[in-house]
């Protein structure tokens, strides 16, 4: 079994890898990419989407919260009714 030390990066290899990283984190639909791009950049993807279901879960967090409060009276409720009535 062969040992292989460990490659340097050179500022333009770590300058790429920053850039993609940045363009990972953009808001986007899709991304397309080939397969040894995945491989060599997975832990900023993985990263990345670390920090999107982490918004996307303080956003409900903050939904649920607020309709909680809302739900709280019988007002709210009536409000939460006529405003589902009105968007059909």
């Amino acid at each position: 079994m062969k040992i292989v030390a460990p490659h340097k990066m050179d500022k333009g290899e770590i300058d790429k890898k920053i850039q993609d990283a940045e363009q990972y984190a953009e808001e986007c639909f899709f991304t397309v990419c080939n397969y040894e791009q995945v491989l060599r950049d997975l832990l900023a993807i993985e990263r990345t989407a670390q920090q999107k279901l982490g918004q996307q879960m303080r956003t409900l967090e903050q939904d649920n919260a607020r309709l909680r409060e809302e739900l709280g009276t019988l007002d709210g409720i009536t409000r939460l009714i006529m405003a589902a009535v009105q968007q059909r």
